[in-house]
């Protein structure tokens, strides 16, 4: 598309002119067809329960086997 606002649908696909500008037509039709159409309402949406309590779990078991490999240090008295 330029940069004025002039939308350009060129077609040459077909044998004859007349037929490239209905096939123009065409697309041009369904373009402004699904441009018209109303986008499908967002809707929020949030973990249920049981998966929050999944993804806890598995982080206290990851910071458990992290906590393991930690290096004890004793201090000699």
């Amino acid at each position: 598309m330029p940069w004025d606002g002039v939308l350009v649908i060129d077609a040459q696909c077909l044998c004859t002119q007349e037929q490239n500008r209905q096939g123009m037509l065409d697309r041009l039709v369904e373009l402004i067809r699904r441009a018209a159409e109303k986008p499908a309402p967002y809707r929020k949406t949030r973990p249920a329960l049981a998966s929050q309590v999944r993804l806890l779990e598995a982080r206290y078991r990851r910071s458990q086997t992290k906590r393991l490999r930690w290096t004890v240090s004793y201090s000699e008295d």
